[in-house]
């Protein structure tokens, strides 16, 4: 509130206009929103899937906090018109979701596919926040949680199959799941929400942001939503089939163990939240809803 103050007080000059373009240029770095996404898939790929998990669920979403907190002081101020950058977070987010989940059809290894999963899913988010409408900012807000809820089990699945395997390819990985039942269908389970089917955690806020296109006036971007999730369905499909009809071609797949309880639980834990809140999806959108009613007046609506 005191800086937004202050902006007043200054009015919206090229200073104030270069400090929230520079803002938004980092903070769109921490999401990995494409096109400055590169950092990414490497870092994914190379942490240690715990710390993969906490990548994906938290370290991306703090992008997203940092412009919700921007948003709050220059809307406030009222010194800048930014109705042109809500635009471009609409088409960044749509070719985000294009984007991330293309790059993800063509990876054989899981960690990689994951991270491109990430990008895509952080689309959505960002999407949700330009579009700047009711229906689309709960969902973008509540999808943030969701997301890191959905990711944390696809990464902790995906690291124990790893541990048990030291295998990481779905070439490799072929009819895993007849050796590791317990940690596939948490797997599975992950999959299936990060596409966005009901009744799971990923449906209800990917639900409230196409909703929201249409409720702004840009439905168009609602059909994008449809569109990335079938690309999503794709490659998560791959991953499905791959691990659950296709004979195994590696020999320490045919010899795997289910991972120990240490790390089964954990995964199984998520993965049951993960429908519990698809069922009971009014719980976060209860939760969330007055804050976001709260902040949109920010964005001039």
């Amino acid at each position: 509130a005191d800086v937004a103050g202050r902006l007043n007080e200054v009015g919206g000059g090229p200073a104030v206009m270069v400090a929230f373009a520079a803002y938004a240029v980092s903070f769109m770095v921490k999401t990995a929103m494409f096109p400055v996404h590169v950092w990414l898939p490497d870092a994914h790929a190379i942490a240690p899937s715990p710390v993969s998990a906490v990548l994906s669920g938290m370290v991306v979403k703090i992008g997203i906090i940092g412009m919700l907190r921007v948003y709050q002081v220059f809307f406030a101020a009222d010194v800048l018109e930014l109705g042109a950058f809500n635009q471009m977070l609409v088409w960044f987010g749509a070719i985000s979701i294009v984007m991330g989940a293309f790059f993800a059809i063509f990876q054989d290894d899981i960690k990689l596919m994951l991270a491109y999963s990430t990008i895509s899913n952080i689309g959505y988010i960002v999407l949700g926040l330009g579009l700047a409408s009711p229906y689309a900012v709960i969902g973008a807000s509540v999808h943030v949680f969701n997301h890191a809820l959905i990711k944390a089990t696809l990464f902790l699945a995906a690291g124990a199959i790893i541990h048990q395997t030291g295998l990481r390819t779905l070439s490799d990985l072929r009819g895993i799941a007849r050796r590791m039942p317990q940690t596939s269908a948490a797997m599975a389970i992950g999959a299936v929400s990060i596409v966005g089917l009901p009744p799971t955690a990923g449906f209800v806020c990917k639900w409230y942001i196409a909703l929201g296109a249409f409720e702004s006036g840009q439905a168009p971007f609602g059909f994008a939503l449809v569109f990335g999730a079938l690309f999503i369905f794709v490659y998560y499909v791959r991953m499905l089939n791959a691990f659950y009809f296709q004979e195994p071609v590696h020999d320490v797949v045919i010899e795997a163990n289910e991972a120990p309880w240490s790390m089964r639980i954990p995964v199984i834990v998520l993965a049951t939240l993960c429908l519990v809140l698809g069922v009971l999806g009014g719980i976060p959108l209860a939760f969330v809803e007055p804050a976001v009613l709260d902040l949109l007046p920010f964005w001039g609506n």
